[in-house]
């Protein structure tokens, strides 16, 4: 079973922590409650192929002012999704803050996604899809839209940014097994080479020899 790390953040209010619940044990509420305390963590594993991943998943604080804690949470962290509420104009506009606090707190993140958030709020939307979709290619980033009151929504999300980083850590095992081949198969070359360089040099030697006697 493969481990992984997921963290989580964007302001204060856009839903991290409904999203979670609602993946990790199909449960919503609306009641919003404000993370105190950075670093609460949950898990779900989910099966991509033939692998098992056990995601570990990382709830942070969203208040600008507890923005220092989350270094230590950010840490060692393969996948991150920022996620804004696509009803708050300012939680959208926040995302470059957030993705900048990623690059600066986190050297590991492999896969990021972002989430616009509370798609059942459809009608009092702010920020149109081709806004988020944008933004996320500007960033490499994969783009959702989701509900937690919908499962289905945040299970795409969290299953699809898993199966994308199964996929790149595949692509790599390949390349590394091409790079391998590639190498075991010039060794014979190169050992040849450095064989007739060594005879050529006797040979010359040789005759060096003769023409001195």
């Amino acid at each position: 079973m493969i481990s992984i790390k997921v963290i989580l953040i964007g302001d204060s209010g856009v839903g991290k922590t409904c999203l979670i619940q609602q993946y990790t044990s199909k449960e919503f509420t609306e009641e919003h409650i404000t993370t105190i305390a950075a670093g609460d963590k949950s898990f779900k594993e989910v099966k991509v192929g033939e692998k098992t991943l056990k995601l570990e998943i990382w709830d942070t604080v969203g208040q600008e002012k507890f923005k220092s804690v989350n270094k230590i949470y950010m840490n060692q962290a393969k996948i991150a999704l920022i996620v804004y509420d696509m009803t708050d104009q300012n939680s959208f506009n926040n995302l470059k803050n957030w993705y900048q606090e990623l690059k600066d707190k986190n050297d590991s993140v492999e896969i990021i996604g972002v989430i616009a958030n509370k798609s059942d709020l459809y009608e009092d939307k702010v920020i149109d899809k081709e806004e988020g979709e944008n933004y996320a290619k500007s960033i490499n980033a994969l783009f959702f839209e989701t509900s937690a009151m919908d499962y289905e929504s945040v299970a795409a999300v969290f299953e699809g940014l898993a199966k994308k980083y199964v996929e790149k850590k595949d692509k790599e095992d390949r390349k590394r097994e091409e790079d391998e081949q590639k190498k075991i198969k010039l060794e014979p070359s190169k050992h040849k080479e450095e064989k007739e360089k060594d005879q050529n040099y006797e040979k010359g030697a040789s005759i060096r020899r003769s023409n001195i006697f």
